[in-house]
């Protein structure tokens, strides 16, 4: 937690270079949303990603008033249905752009919040084709245009899910458990070859967005916050990092506790969430 005190929040700005652009997954609102209001008034150009184009060309004219000066495109597909020739897309509409920032922000989030043992096949599939299988090929298709351009930064959103093992989002939670093995690796691949590309993996807590619709406190803080505090946590120094100062006070706090009691409190957090109870609830 300390690193705070001596980082400017400015480092994101060794990767504005040679008309640079950053695609960022999952943009058309939300976290993803932020991240692109933050990078434009960084100086990057963005490619904001979404399965809905109607959607991302509103996403696109909000964002142009905000930013005249900068450029925007549109990156469409589902990443629900992942495939080789999906990827191959991608990369054709990222075209010859001058790519030095990635970030992976897309993920299934808790859209069932249900017991394992519950989950249809339809969840699993569609929550590890986005957590896992999109993220993967996505990042191995786009790495070498980072590396050619370095310095680059790869960014990847995990989750506090992974961190404190929730329960009744046991596949979301793995994924991101998943993307951070994922992230130490290319992190140390990177080291290892002499390439400036910084890879981190942010530590994302509760946030109020679209998916995760509760009122700001503490612990859940808004989509713009959280958006801002993950730009400005680039160039920290670590791959594993917590960028809500917020959410890294709760971390030290859970970690002075017995386990046995943060498991009760995690489980009698996400027990409301459940959807199989509320649903039996509204019958």
């Amino acid at each position: 937690m300390l690193w705070r005190l001596f980082h400017s929040g400015r480092n994101i700005e060794r990767y504005v270079h040679d008309d640079a652009w950053a695609l960022v997954t999952g943009a058309s609102d939300g976290i993803g949303k932020a991240i692109v209001h933050e990078l434009l008034g960084r100086g990057f150009n963005v490619l904001i990603h979404g399965r809905n184009e109607q959607k991302l060309e509103r996403v696109k004219e909000e964002l142009a008033a905000q930013h005249p000066d900068r450029k925007i495109a549109l990156v469409v597909c589902d990443a629900s249905q992942v495939s080789y020739g999906m990827i191959e897309d991608v990369v054709r509409q990222v075209g010859d752009r001058y790519i030095t920032c990635l970030v992976n922000n897309l993920g299934a989030t808790e859209r069932r919040i249900i017991p394992f043992a519950k989950q249809q096949w339809a969840d699993v599939e569609d929550t590890t084709n986005i957590g896992i299988r999109f993220v993967a090929q996505l990042t191995r298709a786009l790495l070498p245009k980072l590396i050619a351009h370095q310095p680059a930064v790869l960014l990847n959103l995990g989750s506090s899910s992974q961190l404190v093992h929730a329960p009744f989002v046991s596949v979301y939670a793995a994924t991101k458990g998943f993307l951070l093995t994922l992230s130490q690796c290319v992190d140390m691949e990177m080291r290892a070859d002499g390439h400036d590309v910084e890879v981190l993996y942010l530590d994302v807590g509760e946030v109020n967005t679209t998916a995760h619709d509760v009122h700001g406190t503490f612990v859940v803080v808004s989509s713009a916050s959280m958006g801002k505090a993950i730009v400005d946590t680039v160039g920290c120094g670590g791959v594993f990092v917590t960028p809500h100062w917020h959410h890294e006070c709760i971390n030290h706090i859970l970690c002075c506790l017995p386990q046995r009691l943060v498991d009760r409190l995690v489980t009698n957090s996400m027990l409301p969430r459940r959807m199989d109870v509320v649903d039996r609830k509204t019958e």
